[in-house]
């Protein structure tokens, strides 16, 4: 199930999505209409909740009461942070690397994602892999600005696209994405701070006097204030 951004975020919004995705609509007053636990089929079940950003908080609450009641339930979810249950398995994915791995000829990840996306959408120049790769670096091999970025190459070369990229004069937007946050790299960063909370975006508009990478401690130096204790200054997000 993927959290759309249409949907409403209303209290107990993703445990009534989670049961209508299991059981339906169901019969009037069956249990399971309310409560997930009793709509679960039988026998081992794996849940996806994809993009739960928004109900986080809600997340937490329902996959601790679905383990509670039953153990042998499989939860993967995706989310910019983990939910911080006892068993949880964290895996932090990265941008995709800009150079082939060790020992593999061909194109880098990140280059296979830029070509495969333009030619779906239509592009049929020859990939030159130095202005692809070139692509990828300026990009730094964030996904969602490789996709936006093959939408331009309609209009331009790759080596054109590169410069445009280089120059500053190339802003990346999907006219008709799936998801409106993915419409431009600007909204998409929109759209996390925007879940953010008051304490948080106070250390991201403080810590944009940064242009590199910064310490642990320089990031509390700089947003620790009368408004902000040392402590709250939320100590993953220097990097």
């Amino acid at each position: 199930m993927r959290w759309h951004d249409a949907v409403p975020v209303d209290r107990r919004a993703l445990t009534a999505r989670v049961v209508r995705a299991l059981d339906g609509a169901g019969p009037p007053g069956d249990p399971a209409r309310t409560d997930p636990a009793a709509a679960l089929p039988a026998g081992e079940v794996l849940l996806f909740l994809d993009d739960v950003d928004p109900v986080h908080t809600e997340c937490i609450g329902l996959v601790q009461s679905l383990l509670i009641a039953r153990p042998t339930v499989r939860v993967l979810v995706t989310a910019r942070r983990p939910l911080g249950l006892g068993d949880e398995k964290a895996i932090r994915l990265g941008p995709l690397p800009v150079e082939a791995p060790p020992g593999r000829t061909g194109p880098s990840p990140a280059a296979e994602l830029l070509v495969s996306r333009a030619r779906e959408r239509g592009w049929t120049e020859e990939a030159d892999p130095a202005a692809v790769a070139r692509v990828c670096r300026l990009l730094e091999g964030v996904p969602l600005a490789l996709e936006l970025a093959a939408g331009r190459l309609g209009e331009w070369t790759m080596t054109e696209l590169a410069a445009h990229l280089e120059s500053g004069r190339c802003r990346l937007a999907d006219p008709a994405p799936l998801l409106l946050r993915h419409r431009t790299l600007r909204t998409s960063l929109g759209a996390v701070h925007a879940l953010c909370e008051p304490e948080q975006r106070r250390v991201w508009r403080r810590l944009s006097v940064f242009a590199g990478p910064f310490t642990e401690a320089a990031a509390v130096f700089v947003c620790a204030g009368s408004d902000l204790a040392p402590h709250e200054v939320p100590p993953p997000w220097p990097r």
